[in-house]
């Protein structure tokens, strides 16, 4: 009985510890793509070491992928919403994250058709539109790269 008042002030006020709750990427997608319900599939990390997880969208159907692959979108999770930070065509999966950072972001490997697996470097405002003007990949960047899209 002695520990109600800590029970009872966790109740009351909350844990000091914050929760890191992922925003909803549903409304961010659909003002950036111009549809109401988009087709997409979304993974989630740690891009610029804020403590949020960011995310990585690619957009599925006609619209959105060709022969060369499809859209990218990447959005930097703010704690309360996302923010469009850069899109790429012509990508295709899987998508992995290096752990190599430039201008302070995760650089991305994405595959490029008939080029391979290459690497997105963040330039300070956005990562590159165009995946097949990148460079290949290591086979060591490869290995140790975490799959966040397949």
């Amino acid at each position: 009985m002695k520990y109600w008042w800590i029970l009872f002030s966790l109740f009351l006020f909350g844990c000091n510890e914050e929760a890191h709750e992922i925003p909803d990427i549903n409304q961010a997608v659909s003002l950036i793509s111009q549809e109401n319900k988009p087709n997409f599939d979304v993974g989630y990390a740690d891009l610029n070491s804020d403590g949020f997880d960011d995310a990585i969208v690619m957009l599925k159907g006609m619209n959105w992928c060709g022969s060369g692959g499809c859209t990218v979108l990447i959005f930097q999770n703010t704690g309360s919403d996302f923010t469009f930070i850069s899109k790429s065509t012509v990508t295709g999966s899987p998508i992995r994250i290096a752990e190599t950072k430039t201008s302070g972001w995760n650089d991305i490997i994405v595959w490029s058709k008939g080029k391979g697996s290459v690497l997105m470097r963040f330039d300070g405002e956005s990562y590159p539109s165009n995946p097949s003007m990148q460079s290949l990949v290591s086979e060591d960047q490869e290995k140790n790269a975490k799959i966040i899209l397949e």
